[in-house]
């Protein structure tokens, strides 16, 4: 499966719980399983899942496979199924529960125990993906969670909570799971108007960097604190108890090319993506992109 534009027909299909929006597996002719995910009006949680999934595929970080797709005649995209027959995902709450009991595993998107130090902790004992076969200096899935972290600083991703964070389980052995569920990002639940405001406004206080500033990931420097860290500030928290994979990924983003990001955007059809989200969602990635580079 491959394009822009995939129909599929719901049949043969199974029903996903996990999350908000409405989605469910199916398989397609070569017998590969797919999830998809409908994409709630004037929201753009298609086409910027598409292009998250890119950007963090040229950052080198691993992620699952994305196209746009429609259903019924609704938008939305599809995803392809990870796993291997015997795999098993454990989604980074269920994670963090078994490490501790009094980890809050079933409370929502604000759970304050959620903090970088203790997602790196717990993934220091389980196995990076294969990529990290060309990157001995990033031996543990710890290092390689970074490169996600900077993935969402640069996307402006708000939604790295911990069921949207897993590893894969075969026969005992726990491998950091790709990327996924990155919808949250690029300024896709934005209005034209508000877009346009933003971009040509004459009111200094409204504006694209005011927009990115605001943003917040599902990441806490410490229980207790009142609001999670930006992505921005969680990748740098991160990059402070990991070094040596923070100047990698930092690396990693000076080798990318600005306009191959902006391409990925181009291609998204108008009638999914307006102008002036494709120029606001450009903007957003600039803007990250200068932040980040700030830091190194």
């Amino acid at each position: 499966m491959s394009g822009i534009s995939i129909s599929v027909v719901r049949s043969n299909s199974t029903d996903e719980p996990m999350g908000t929006k409405p989605k469910f597996w199916f398989k397609d002719e070569d017998g590969q399983r797919w999830l998809f995910k409908f994409a709630r009006p004037n929201t753009g949680e298609d086409w910027s899942e598409k292009v998250a999934a890119g950007v963090g595929r040229m950052l080198g970080v691993p992620c699952a496979h994305v196209e746009l797709a429609v259903c019924g005649g609704r938008a939305g995209s599809v995803s392809r199924d990870f796993l291997l027959p015997g795999q098993t995902l454990i989604h980074g709450n269920e994670l963090l529960h078994a490490a501790d009991e009094t980890y809050p595993h079933s409370k929502d998107y604000r759970a304050d125990a959620h903090t970088v130090c203790t997602v790196l902790t717990v993934l220091k004992s389980v196995a990076p993906p294969a990529a990290a076969l060309s990157h001995p200096a990033m031996p543990t899935a710890a290092d390689w969670f970074l490169g996600y972290l900077l993935l969402d600083a640069l996307i402006g991703n708000t939604d790295r909570h911990h069921e949207n964070w897993a590893v894969i389980e075969t026969e005992g052995k726990q491998v950091l799971a790709p990327s996924y569920d990155h919808a949250s990002c690029l300024g896709r639940e934005v209005g034209d108007p508000e877009r346009a405001a933003r971009l040509r406004g004459p009111d200094r206080q409204r504006t694209v960097a005011g927009y990115c500033e605001k943003a917040r990931s599902a990441l806490f420097a410490a229980p207790g604190d009142r609001r999670p860290l930006s992505p921005l500030r969680a990748f740098e928290s991160a990059r402070a108890l990991r070094p040596e994979a923070g100047a990698q990924w930092l690396r990693s983003l000076r080798a990318l090319d600005r306009s191959a990001i902006e391409a990925l955007i181009d291609v998204i059809p108008v009638k999914r993506l307006s102008s002036d989200g494709a120029l606001f969602a450009k903007r957003v990635v600039g803007l990250n992109l200068d932040s980040l580079l700030g830091l190194a």
